[in-house]
């Protein structure tokens, strides 16, 4: 199954090049396009129209507006790799993380290949249910299960719950709810794993928490629970 790359800019040239070479060791075919969201929507749309992928890697900087782009014009998996061109990559990061309610987009750390390939190769592979992960308890953390199970019900994909933070299973998307502040990176273990990450009253130092948490796994937005559980299912039902 092939995979599509689109990166918004020339700029970002050596992280697009950098990933397609990663991707061929994998043995996994991509097709690289450059588009800009912004600048190039129309040509955009007729990409994703034209495509039959669907996997979608989409990187970009600054205000990175192109995995949520694609997210609201295709029902395909999308992995949004923020690139460093300001702040760090922090603007990108945040701008791919934090989707609204309803947007099925996942996000890596910032220029995070090694990172992206390996959930590639494990999505391609197929999965078979989702397992939620909460090793912490706390109201917000039980509010944000809450809708993730409700999603996942409605979807009717199968799904389990666990306590320990361990990933065993391969045929597994585990969905893990940590708390912003609380824990290290957290290392997936080569096992496809969607990180929430929780704070009831987030501050602006959050955001830097989070751009070193995100080095490891993919990532959703703050407490979006059942954004998760939309990636999963696009995942499971591929």
């Amino acid at each position: 199954m092939r995979v599509l790359v689109i990166f918004g800019s020339d700029s970002d040239k050596a992280v697009y090049s950098k990933l397609m070479e990663k991707l061929e060791e994998k043995g996994i075919e991509a097709k690289l396009e450059v588009c800009s969201a912004h600048r190039e929507p129309k040509r955009l749309e007729k990409i994703l129209k034209e495509s039959d992928e669907k996997v979608v890697i989409a990187g970009a900087g600054l205000s990175a507006a192109l995995p949520g782009f694609i997210a609201s014009h295709s029902d395909k998996i999308v992995i949004g790799i923020p690139v460093n061109a300001n702040y760090f990559g922090l603007d990108a990061l945040l701008s791919i993380h934090q989707m609204p309610k309803g947007f099925a987009v996942l996000g890596t750390g910032v220029e995070a290949i090694e990172e992206t390939v390996d959930a590639v190769v494990n999505i391609l592979h197929g999965k078979k249910k989702a397992i939620l992960v909460a090793t912490e308890q706390s109201p917000e953390i039980e509010k944000r299960i809450r809708a993730c199970k409700e999603t996942l019900k409605e979807l009717d994909v199968p799904f389990e719950e666990q306590e320990e933070d361990s990933y065993n299973d391969s045929e597994a998307v585990y969905i893990d709810f940590i708390e912003i502040g609380t824990v290290e990176a957290v290392d997936p273990e080569k096992q496809l794993v969607i990180f929430v990450p929780i704070k009831e009253d987030s501050e602006k130092s959050d955001a830097l928490k989070l751009s070193a948490l995100a080095t490891k796994g993919l990532w959703v937005g703050l407490g979006r629970g059942e954004n998760a559980a939309l990636c999963a299912a696009k995942i499971i039902k591929m």
